[in-house]
């Protein structure tokens, strides 16, 4: 009988039923070895912002007072946290990313967990970890999208519970977390709206689901009160206002549909390339789904789909980190297919084999960036541009071993990790040129404003960014004001460095009197100047 008895106890294990288990073990151990392999990777522009508002921050400075953004402050104060416990460097930030992105990733189990079962939980998390270290979703870099899942599947948890019993301290705080991630990306506010669908679905009395909607909502709204209150206590408001709210919204309206068009079909490609058969299991997923039983998994799953895709649409843009949003609902679709413990023997191994496959072929496509690449040729291919993100660190290296912390220093393009690297105060709040490059009603007011700040100010260094990726000049206003900060820069200052930009690595750079006898004639360069005795 013993016999017997233990045979049954692991009967399972020759069922194939560790399988999923194993699966997300391999996957989720290969995600942390791949990110630790990449920790040093240069910051792009997105994290440099990210890096150096979180620098501020640390130092007693509030945001939208040396660094207008028109993000919301949530990353700022994340990035400052992440710093403090990591430590003030780009592996610092990468180590936050890797941590918040295996939470996140443990949270999605716990989802997947409670709506189709712990096979079912353990292959989501697998799933959304690789999505989420594709190339083709700029998964390795610090983006915005990464940590508004970590909050959106935090509210998640509290709100997907069989037994249905959920206090409502429960949907406050659900909403704290989703009012949270709202300020970390406005485009996470879609999350919210996925989750009151899902509340009116399964709540019984309506006018209880009334009532747990109304808390729901009191927490999401106190994050971006408390950022309200912030910006008047710090005497921010007037810059908070002007860039999360009146530039944001002409920003978030800037393209055509079909130029949108041409985005997501561009970008879906690419994903497609190398994970399509993900979103086959998700397809087949989302139709058991449509026609199956789980009442309360359709409940959730359907809004969730419709507003993650909608989160991905403001302003048409479709850029690569957006659709990150949009993985936790897919690898919670194809893991569903893992729900039913009655499918025959034979179904089971295929659906075992396909998972595999899945994974091996995004593994394959992109073996490269995950197993060869060095931080430096990873970030050079990933964005398959001169855009100069490695440069720019020895670039800040030169300016930081030249000045004094307390001296200020200017940059002339959207590099705003060189302030970071070098630990210096920029000379002016506007850290990136494309808002005033813009057709936009607020491109000259930020022009003059710009131009009052770096006259005060006096930088001791300029650093000019002569690279197209980094103006996008647009306008004829815009062209006329770069002519005035060249006349600035000629005016009073002297060439003291040089770095030549290289999509195939071959860059260079050249400081001090030398730099005067040489300048490259490339398409992508940064020129450093210093100001004249």
């Amino acid at each position: 009988m013993k016999k017997r008895s233990g045979a049954s106890k692991f009967a399972w294990l020759k069922s194939g039923e560790l399988l999923p288990y194993l699966f997300a073990l391999s996957a989720l151990c290969l995600v942390v070895w791949v990110r630790v392999r990449l920790l040093s990777t240069p910051f792009e522009r997105d994290e440099g912002e990210f890096a150096y508002a979180g620098q501020l921050i640390l130092k007693g400075f509030p945001p939208y007072l040396h660094a207008f953004s028109m993000k919301l402050p949530g990353m700022f104060y994340l990035n400052a946290l992440i710093m403090k416990c990591f430590g003030e460097s780009v592996k610092g930030v990468h180590l936050g990313l890797l941590a918040a992105n295996i939470l996140a990733a443990g949270l999605l189990f716990r989802t997947g967990s409670r709506l189709f079962g712990n096979a079912a939980g353990a292959v989501s998390a697998g799933l959304f970890g690789l999505m989420t270290l594709s190339q083709h979703l700029l998964g390795i870099f610090a983006h915005a999208t990464h940590f508004v899942l970590l909050f959106v599947l935090a509210a998640c948890v509290l709100i997907v519970n069989p037994s249905k019993k959920i206090s409502p301290y429960s949907y406050l705080a659900a909403g704290a977390l989703l009012g949270t991630a709202m300020i970390i990306k406005q485009h996470a506010f879609l999350f919210t709206f996925a989750a009151l669908l899902f509340l009116f679905l399964e709540s019984r009395p309506m006018r209880e689901a009334a009532g747990n909607a109304i808390t729901m909502l009191t927490g999401c709204g106190l994050p971006y009160l408390l950022c309200l209150l912030l910006s008047v206590w710090h005497g921010t408001f007037s810059s908070f206002w002007l860039w999360t709210v009146r530039y944001a919204g002409s920003y978030a309206t800037d393209l055509t549909l079909f130029m949108g068009w041409i985005n997501f079909r561009s970008q879906m490609e690419m994903i497609l390339s190398s994970m399509l058969l993900y979103w086959l299991m998700a397809t087949a997923g989302l139709l058991v789904l449509l026609f199956g039983s789980s009442r309360t998994a359709r409940n959730f799953l359907l809004p969730l789909l419709f507003c993650s895709f909608l989160s991905l649409c403001p302003g048409f843009h479709f850029r690569p980190h957006y659709f990150i949003l949009i993985t936790p609902v897919i690898a919670l679709l194809a893991a569903s297919l893992f729900d039913s413990s009655s499918l025959p023997k034979t179904a089971r191994r295929m659906l075992i084999f396909t998972l595999f496959t899945a994974a091996l072929f995004q593994l394959w496509r992109e073996r490269w960036f995950l197993f060869t690449a060095t931080p430096e040729r990873y970030v050079r291919q990933a964005y398959q541009t001169t855009k100069p993100f490695v440069e720019t660190v020895a670039v800040a290296k030169y300016i930081k071993a030249n000045t004094a912390p307390s001296d200020r220093i200017l940059v002339l393009g959207s590099e705003p990790q060189i302030y970071f690297y070098a630990d210096r105060l920029s000379a002016t709040g506007h850290i990136y040129m494309y808002p005033l490059m813009e057709e936009q009603p607020y491109a000259v007011r930020m022009q003059e404003e710009m131009m009052s700040q770096i006259i005060a100010s006096r930088p001791r260094y300029v650093i000019l960014v002569d690279d197209l990726s980094s103006w996008l000049s647009v306008s004829a206003q815009g062209s006329d004001f770069r002519r005035r900060l060249n006349d600035f820069v000629r005016n009073g200052y002297i060439l003291d460095g040089v770095a030549s930009v290289s999509r195939e690595g071959n860059s260079f750079t050249i400081f001090g009197a030398r730099a005067r006898q040489f300048i490259p004639d490339s398409g992508s360069r940064i020129l450093v100047y210093r100001i004249k005795n």
